[in-house]
């Protein structure tokens, strides 16, 4: 167990964000790490193509995107089928 961890991952992120905005280019992983292709084929990047402190801090501890399934079942007895369906998001 590593008490610096955290520390050292922030430290790792810090110095690979160049442009000190809190969010790390593709170009900033390739050239701050080794293993830099891989990181960003598993981390899930922002909508703008980034990647975020606690993304990288979650991959780095294990964490990794998986699907996830929502199911929605009627639990009214019936009652469902008289509620208009936009209200349902149908």
């Amino acid at each position: 167990r590593d008490e610096n961890a955290l520390k050292d991952l922030l430290n790792a992120f810090e110095a690979a964000d160049v442009v000190g905005v809190g969010l790390l280019r593709p170009a900033d992983v390739l050239g701050a790490f080794e293993d830099g292709e891989r990181l960003l084929q598993q981390l899930s990047l922002t909508d703008e193509g980034r990647i975020s402190y606690y993304a990288f801090v979650s991959w780095c501890l294990g964490g990794r995107a998986t699907p996830v399934t929502v199911n929605w079942y009627d639990v009214s007895q019936g009652y469902a089928k008289w509620v208009p369906k936009a209200i349902l998001g149908g």
